[in-house]
């Protein structure tokens, strides 16, 4: 998937891991984006999801199995393709 992205993040380059918010601070500085035009997408709900959400971040929880849960999440799908009425 690396060619479909411009910016690359590992947790081991930060020192920290999701749902860190210096894990989220360090992707958008090193992206030069902003909270209101960036998208997480994960399938971990907590890490993900809520810590992106906890930043100020729209998330996108990728849930295939359905699981039930009481998070409030941005989007929500259960296929991949779901993302292009998304993105």
């Amino acid at each position: 998937l690396k060619h479909f992205f411009d910016v690359l993040l590992c947790s081991d380059e930060v020192g920290v891991n999701k749902p860190d918010p210096k894990i989220f601070r360090a992707a958008l500085k090193r992206a030069s984006a902003e909270r209101a035009e960036s998208l997480m997408i994960g399938d971990n709900l907590i890490a993900d999801c809520v810590g992106a959400r906890e930043q100020g971040i729209d998330q996108v929880f990728f849930n295939p199995k359905r699981i039930r849960h009481t998070e409030k999440v941005t989007y929500e799908i259960e296929d991949l393709e779901e993302l292009l009425g998304i993105v």
